[in-house]
């Protein structure tokens, strides 16, 4: 069936969840690609929105509050190439008074200040460690050179 783009603009400034996603299985979407269908809505309503404030709001109309740490989605980098990538930054930065550092917690591995460690209050959390532990000896070793 065809969806004009007005059609499309007016289901997502209605902001109805249902009626977003009963618009995506209407155009499609969810038979093209393996990805979950939260994430085909997300990038749907980001790639549609007619207004920045919808974009923005896009991620609590996609998922509800389902997912607490969208590790899977970050500016159109995988999660593996994002923490390569800082990794890079951070080893060119070397020297600053705002340079981080891998660490290992618990569960997650951590980005924070190789001075304060752990009770740095800007550290930023880098990934879940119970699938990745040999991306976080490969980014520790890299930091570490």
């Amino acid at each position: 069936m065809k969806v004009t783009l007005r059609q499309i603009q007016t289901v997502l400034r209605s902001e109805n969840r249902t009626a977003i996603f009963a618009l995506c299985s209407k155009m499609g979407l969810f038979a093209q690609t393996d990805k979950s269908k939260h994430s085909i809505v997300f990038d749907f309503i980001k790639s549609n929105a007619p207004t920045q404030k919808l974009r923005r709001k896009a991620y609590d109309l996609a998922y509800s509050g389902r997912i607490k740490y969208p590790e899977f989605w970050y500016d159109g980098l995988l999660p593996i190439n994002r923490e390569v990538e800082f990794a890079k930054q951070q080893r060119k930065n070397a020297g600053s008074p705002y340079q981080k550092t891998i660490m290992r917690g618990n569960t997650h591995a951590w980005w924070c200040s190789p001075v304060y460690g752990h009770s740095d209050y800007n550290k930023s959390r880098a990934f879940r460690l119970k699938e990745n532990e040999k991306l976080f000896a490969l980014l520790y070793a890299y930091m570490n050179k």
